[in-house]
């Protein structure tokens, strides 16, 4: 939510950003803020390098360490498209 923080307070959050934070925390139970938390950052991703390299590279990160995580939890014997 740090990354997502840092594109609002440079004015590159969109309305539909800033909606979505809100619906984060104010999510019911885990598996809901895991599924806003994948909104956020497909939200992020759009607004994309119009945040700067900094910013969109922190998204970045959040998005391969999000894979790996999925990964890891699918048990390893995934290999997601293109990442061979």
């Amino acid at each position: 939510m740090q990354t997502a923080d840092k594109y609002v307070a440079s004015n590159h959050g969109s309305s539909a950003l800033q909606a979505t934070i809100a619906s984060y925390h104010s999510a019911a139970s885990p598996a809901e803020r895991y599924e806003i938390a994948s909104q956020i950052l497909s939200l992020m991703a759009d607004i994309g390098g119009d945040a700067g390299d900094t910013l969109y590279g922190e998204v970045h990160k959040l998005m391969q360490e999000r894979l790996a995580n999925e990964t890891a939890l699918i048990g390893g014997g995934f290999e997601a498209a293109g990442r061979s």
